[in-house]
């Protein structure tokens, strides 16, 4: 499955395919990569599939099966993407006005081929009617083009539920994270947004109170109220910031880790020079975030802590406390933030390891050359191993890589996008036969790297004329 988009903010026209592993975006600034990040959040989440397989009216009568057809999935396609422009990007961007997103130009589409599905397979259950009781279960196995249905007729919600799970390889149940670049904020001043919060709330309940008095009058009193109560109502954030905020606000002392990954919070604990503890905020009900540094037993509150820490602490409550066993999309902008350069590599090897384990996804929006090429010498070793049969560790072994030789990232499961003035370019397409060319990184690091030989040479020169004539 791709979605293609047309004159989407500074994004003028734009196709990613939604299949893979690892999402890689990099290029300019404001060239929309934080805006398409958020709208890949937006198609993947489980609040959008269950809103939208209630609105589909057209599906015709339910059966015991149904055929995979080019009508019944343009149908489908054709109504999500519908769905997704005019009821959930208002909603994700805060943009109730319409003024980023009523561009009348915007496009979004969803293109597939048959081909593509076949190998897919889905096994998914549902509740039966009330007077049937029971599960009813939908099968497709690998190779066919038929969903059966057991155990009873699903209804129309269900067979959409179903069709666009195999469509976009939705999990059940699941939502992609979004960590903005701007986390490094949230940990510090957790407990002042959480007020900030709270006194919009109170604000919202006065003007309810006020509007209620004004409703038998037709003034412009009364249309300023609604006005100032439409204002109280919209969130200063977008929805991805908003559901990480919501579930920093859900933690307590007594929230369970899941510690489905125990391995690579190791890693985080050595980045974070640390482990980041929970303490009560007396009077307000929530937790104060702190860094407990390891070997000292006192605790430094988040606005002691280093800007790396605070960077990396959202990213450590979502492996601790939020991420599954599986099938998890993690999206992060700008992983790179205030790391030295090698725990920019550590941490990019955090990142592929989450995403080639246990069936998960990750996106990247990064301006680090480290990161990027660290993900393509995965790729390398990956081809290596696969393609030429030989022993990556011993190569590791031998020439002291700083590689983890566990890490298996192919090629065909890496989609590297780059972003400049207005066009998104599909950086598969120009690959090599082994990995992927970073063509903006490369150039800028040569141009420095010529710029600094140039000015050397130029000393050297000096130098060389001084001795002469001494």
């Amino acid at each position: 499955m791709k979605l293609h988009l047309q004159n989407f903010g500074p994004i003028q026209e734009a196709t990613i395919d939604l299949t893979k592993k690892i999402y890689v975006f990099v290029g300019y600034n404001n060239s929309g990569k934080t805006y398409l990040s958020q709208l890949i959040w937006s198609i993947f989440s489980e609040d959008t599939l269950q809103r939208f397989t209630k609105s589909v009216t057209t599906l015709g009568k339910p059966t015991q099966e149904m055929q995979l057809t080019p009508t019944l999935l343009d149908a489908v396609t054709h109504q999500f993407a519908e769905f997704i422009l005019q009821e959930v990007l208002p909603e994700v961007f805060n943009d109730s006005r319409k003024e980023f997103i009523g561009n009348h130009q915007l496009q979004l589409n969803f293109r597939y081929t048959i081909e593509a599905l076949i190998p897919l397979e889905v096994d998914l259950h549902y509740p039966a009617l009330a007077s049937e009781g029971g599960l009813i279960r939908m099968v497709k196995p690998k190779g066919s083009e038929v969903i059966r249905a057991e155990h009873g007729i699903p209804t129309a919600v269900q067979w959409v539920d179903c069709i666009t799970r195999l469509l976009f390889h939705q999990t059940v149940g699941q939502t992609p994270l979004f960590l903005p670049a701007n986390r490094i904020f949230f940990p510090a001043f957790y407990k002042y947004l959480f007020q900030l919060e709270r006194e919009d709330k109170q604000r919202m309940e006065t003007e309810m109170s006020r509007l209620f008095r004004l409703l038998q009058s037709d003034t412009e009193e009364l249309q300023q109220a609604m006005k100032t109560l439409m204002e109280a109502f919209q969130s200063p954030y977008t929805a991805p910031t908003n559901v990480l905020f919501k579930k920093m606000y859900e933690l307590n002392t007594h929230s369970v880790p899941k510690n489905h990954y125990r391995d690579l919070m190791l890693i985080l604990h050595e980045l974070l020079g640390g482990d980041i503890v929970m303490r009560t905020v007396e009077g307000l009900g929530i937790v104060e975030f702190r860094l407990k540094l390891h070997k000292q037993s006192r605790d430094l509150p988040m606005f002691l802590a280093s800007s790396s820490a605070n960077q990396l602490t959202t990213l450590y409550l979502y492996l601790k406390y939020w991420a599954e066993k599986q099938n998890n999309f993690l999206m992060i902008d700008e992983p790179e933030e205030n790391l030295h350069p090698g725990n920019q590599v550590k941490l990019s090897n955090l990142l592929i390891r989450f995403a080639t384990e246990h069936q998960n996804r990750v996106l990247i929006n990064t301006h680090s050359p480290l990161m990027v090429e660290n993900i393509n010498n995965y790729v390398y070793l990956n081809i290596l191993r696969e393609r030429i049969g030989q022993d990556v560790k011993d190569i590791i072994r031998q020439n002291g890589l700083r590689l983890d030789p566990d890490i298996r990232l192919k090629r065909e499961d890496l989609g590297v996008y780059f972003f400049k003035r207005g066009k998104v370019t599909n950086l598969d397409n120009e690959s090599t036969d082994f990995g992927i060319h970073f063509r903006d990184f490369y150039r800028v690091s040569r141009e420095l790297s010529n710029t600094g030989k140039i000015l050397t040479d130029y000393i050297d020169f000096a130098d060389d004329e001084e001795d002469i004539f001494d």
